[in-house]
């Protein structure tokens, strides 16, 4: 363990060149009167990294939008990670996939709650570079063995 000078003598994260976390949002908003769609940024992204944080991906839309909206107020790249990745496409004419392979986000990480048709997607598509699906059985598996008493399991690193 290192003694109190040496602590002392450690450059801070700032000086490092680090920047500390802050919190912006978009908030989406709709004129009265001309109905036209706004977004709203409360906080500054301008010359940042940002992730959009969201619970469901269902059109990609959203998430394009963002993307789109945040680069355009000077984020320096854009992250985004959903709970739930449904893909659907219900509200768009495209597909959701080409959707997010067109966005200015670099990355798009979900999880495999809720099965979805990314696994069917060619090797060649364009998202498949951007797109993470994570599992939750190491998490489910975790807290179930928690719950009964038992030692938590391994976990596969890959």
């Amino acid at each position: 363990e290192a003694g109190d000078e040496e602590v002392v003598a450690r450059p801070s994260a700032r000086e490092r060149g680090v920047s500390t976390p802050s919190l912006a949002m978009l908030l989406p908003t709709r004129d009265a009167a001309s109905g036209v769609k706004r977004h709203e940024l409360i906080g500054t992204v301008e010359g940042r990294d940002v992730i959009i944080v969201d619970s469901i991906i269902d059109s990609g839309g959203t998430i394009a939008r963002g993307a789109t909206e945040l680069k355009a107020r000077g984020a320096t790249r854009v992250f985004a990670f959903a709970t739930h990745g449904l893909f659907t496409g219900a509200r768009e004419a495209a597909s959701p996939f080409d959707i997010i392979a067109d966005a200015p986000v670099e990355l798009v990480v979900t999880t495999n709650t809720v099965p979805n048709v990314a696994t069917t997607l060619p090797p060649a598509h364009p998202v498949r570079r951007k797109l993470v699906i994570l599992s939750v059985a190491p998490i489910i598996a975790h807290h179930m063995a928690e719950l009964a008493g038992l030692p938590p399991p391994e976990v596969d690193p890959s």
